[in-house]
């Protein structure tokens, strides 16, 4: 998976699709040209996210996308042309082409199975779940077996005070602990990109853009409310022939 760009908090949808875009076009490039042929990397997708400001798509006070404006996102990329990639050595496109999506939704018509069949065979997929303070603590660089599984709901603020209650020992107030609980529960939108059976378990791998290395974590299947996998067209071999507009926004914007 390539590297994540950092921005403010509330762009992990717009992150969680210029990474998968960006992916995509790789393993498309280099199923064709080879592995390392494909010199592009997406650039942090500031103008974008000011473009879905503007047209009330996102809000800067506000973490995830709701699965109406996450539609709205992913018709905003495409119609501004793309994800806009950094300047790699000629002849790097200017713009990564998105072509189409289509949402799987938990307790329908995403299934174990199609989870992984999606992954083994349309490469990664943007996923939306909903995180609690726990959900900060998994890093599968840190240890691969720790797992981030479903809390049912009226559990989770339970679970995450006792946590805060074990970290801080006493030193946080209740106003303290409901504004962090506040802060890191909700929606959020990550990137899949691998998966794995363990005792019967299907867990699956995600990239997060808290960091530059992601970080990645291992999920619990169940966690997964959505996902949309996208779609893309190879990139010609001559880079010429690509059209890059419509293009971005004016600087400033």
């Amino acid at each position: 998976m390539p590297c994540v760009c950092v921005l403010p908090a509330d762009t992990c949808t717009i992150l969680a699709c210029a990474v998968c875009i960006e992916a995509l076009h790789r393993l498309e490039w280099e199923r064709l040209h080879g592995p390392g042929t494909f010199l592009c990397r997406a650039a942090a997708p500031r103008k974008l996210r000011r473009a879905c400001i503007q047209d009330d798509i996102l809000h800067p006070e506000e973490e995830g996308v709701e699965s109406k404006k996450m539609v709205l996102l992913l018709k905003k990329i495409k119609g501004m042309g793309g994800i806009r990639s950094s300047y790699a050595p000629p002849p790097a496109p200017f713009l990564l082409p998105l072509k189409s999506w289509r949402m799987y939704r938990q307790k329908g018509s995403l299934t174990r199975e199609r989870a992984v069949h999606l992954l083994r065979t349309g490469g990664p997929y943007i996923g939306i779940i909903r995180v609690s303070l726990l959900y900060h603590f998994i890093d599968a660089s840190v240890n691969d077996e720790l797992v981030y599984r479903w809390v049912p709901p009226e559990l989770r603020t339970a679970a995450d005070v006792w946590l805060i209650d074990a970290l801080v020992a006493g030193r946080a107030t209740d106003n303290d602990i409901c504004d962090l609980i506040s802060e890191t529960n909700g929606s959020h939108v990550i990137v899949c990109y691998g998966y794995r059976h363990r005792g019967g378990e299907l867990q699956i791998l995600i990239l997060d853009n808290h960091a530059q290395t992601g970080p990645s974590r291992w999920i619990g299947f169940e966690e997964l409310e959505k996902v949309y996998v996208l779609r893309v067209d190879p990139l010609p071999l001559d880079l010429d022939q690509l059209n890059p507009l419509p293009v971005y926004p004016i600087s400033g914007c």
